[in-house]
């Protein structure tokens, strides 16, 4: 399968804990034309652009500053993570699995989390009510709570 990534041969745990991860990538035709649109853009971009505040403005718009603000290895990780597809890796996990998701998270939309819920059978959803894309960062006595329960069950 294109850009499937196979973790699983890799890494033995007992426990797996998921915040807001990435790695499910909406496959309807809507979010394909936006996808190659913004690549096309962005390609554009590097090609006719070295003007940092071009760039800059370019990449708010389609509201991926981080990525523009990170280092050359945090940037390949990124593209990596972004389009790598984990839900038949996601299928295979065994172990028990907590699953925190925020509520408002527009980055990894609810959604995923609810999907990789599904996929992994020994698995707890909990989605923050007060929180977006860093749950762990906004609602930290709770996250906690969550982890200090899954842990010791």
């Amino acid at each position: 399968k294109k850009n499937s990534v196979n973790l699983l041969p890799l890494v033995r745990v007992a426990q797996l804990i998921l915040i807001s991860a990435s790695g499910i990538r909406p496959q309807d035709w809507l979010a394909k034309v936006k996808r190659g649109t913004w690549q096309r853009l962005a390609k554009w971009g590097r090609a006719f652009s070295h003007s940092k505040r071009a760039r800059y403005l370019l990449y708010g718009l389609i509201g991926e500053r981080d990525y523009l603000q990170a280092s050359p290895v945090m940037r390949a990780t990124m593209s990596q993570v972004l389009s790598a597809d984990t839900q038949d890796d996601a299928a295979r996990v065994t172990r028990p699995t907590l699953i925190i998701w925020g509520k408002h998270d527009r980055v990894t939309p609810p959604w995923i989390g609810e999907r990789y819920a599904r996929l992994i059978q020994a698995s707890q959803f909990h989605l923050l009510p007060n929180s977006r894309h860093a749950p762990h960062r906004t609602e930290v006595e709770a996250t906690c709570l969550l982890i200090k329960h899954f842990l010791a069950s």
